[in-house]
């Protein structure tokens, strides 16, 4: 037989096993990059085919002499929100596992300044010697994998140019290769930008930080201000501790919760434009909000998120200050609908 064909058998009998560890790579690095608190888009994984393995092995310029010199027949794919997070993956990536320096190769940095391309950080290793000493990974010992780390925009790219049909310049038109490289340079700009709004947006968190701090009343309310006010206002944290009692379940984080965008719109629509009439109401109103908690909530929700306190604000706020008549006018104008007796209950039990 062949050495193709060697190969080839061999694989199909160790498919199985191959299979086994590429999903058992998958969970451990999700577990990695959870651990680490690593914020990525997805992380996923494929075994090599059978056809795919042929194909790879019969390239002219390749010469493989047995199944373990194929270094990729597992491989997972990590894609990042952001460019800069490709190599914090990486670095976690280097000390948790065995890397493969030699066969390893940041295709990133290959493209000359007149190509055109978009591509990604490839990593090849296996698992090390403290991960094969347990039970659950010994049989993966000696096994390779190949990890492919990219940003969104940088798979957004290989995905199109991938069904496109283009993998190198050869045969392609001038006038279309300008248009890959200007697309290709776009996409980098885009990449580079989402890292500058990100730090942008952190950097103003801060500021808004002191700025509740030291002039609550210049303060408008916005999504990031009010994240940064549930997070250290006294009278909230008093509340949270109530809610998870009533509840009977631990907070969910506010982070994309409906209620933080839509909260913003809603209290400058009843007249409460910054965080220091947000902070006097909330004082005013805790402990009518403990009353009139199970008006607004049932205990069956299936999670709560801290937003929820400041959404009852707003009902009870709407509900004490208007009439009945003008209250559902405004309800009607937020698209909120409370319970039909709403307005009457809060009435009774605030006084």
């Amino acid at each position: 037989m062949s050495n193709k064909e060697l190969i080839l058998e061999e694989f199909k009998r160790k498919q199985g096993l191959y299979n086994d560890f590429t999903t058992s790579l998958k969970n451990l690095i999700k577990k990695i990059l959870a651990d680490d608190e690593v914020c990525i888009h997805s992380v996923t994984s494929r075994t090599k085919g059978i056809e795919s393995l042929a194909e790879k092995i019969s390239r002219p310029n390749k010469v493989y002499q047995k199944l373990k010199d194929i270094k990729d027949l597992s491989g997972v794919r990590i894609i990042t929100y952001f460019a800069d997070d490709v190599d914090k993956v990486a670095e976690l990536i280097e000390k948790e596992f065995e890397i493969d320096q030699k066969n390893s190769i940041d295709k990133r940095k290959e493209w000359d300044y007149a190509e055109f391309g978009y591509s990604s950080l490839h990593k090849v290793g296996k698992l090390n010697q403290s991960k094969v000493a347990l039970e659950d990974y010994s049989k993966f010992r000696g096994l390779f994998f190949e990890i492919q780390i990219r940003s969104i925009l940088q798979h957004a790219w290989a995905e199109i140019e991938h069904d496109l049909g283009y993998k190198n310049e050869e045969g392609i038109p001038d006038a279309i290769k300008r248009r890959f490289a200007k697309l290709a340079a776009l996409l980098e700009l885009g990449d580079d930008e989402f890292v500058r709004l990100r730090d942008d947006l952190d950097s103003y968190g801060s500021k808004v930080e002191r700025e509740i701090k030291y002039t609550p009343e210049a303060t408008c309310i916005n999504k990031v201000s009010l994240q940064k006010f549930i997070n250290s206002n006294q009278v909230m944290e008093d509340l949270k501790v109530f809610f998870t009692d009533w509840f009977g379940k631990g907070l969910k984080p506010d982070k994309d919760s409906y209620w933080l965008k839509s909260l913003p719109r809603e209290f400058h629509y009843i007249g409460v434009n910054n965080i220091k009439e947000l902070g006097d109401l909330l004082k005013e109103y805790s402990q009518s909000i403990k009353k009139c908690i199970d008006l607004v909530y049932t205990r069956e929700e299936p999670y709560w998120a801290p937003s929820m306190i400041l959404f009852a604000l707003l009902l009870l706020v709407i509900a004490t200050r208007y009439s009945k008549e003008k209250a559902w006018e405004v309800f009607e104008g937020l698209s909120i609908g409370p319970r039909y007796d709403f307005v009457t209950e809060v009435k009774k039990r605030i006084r």
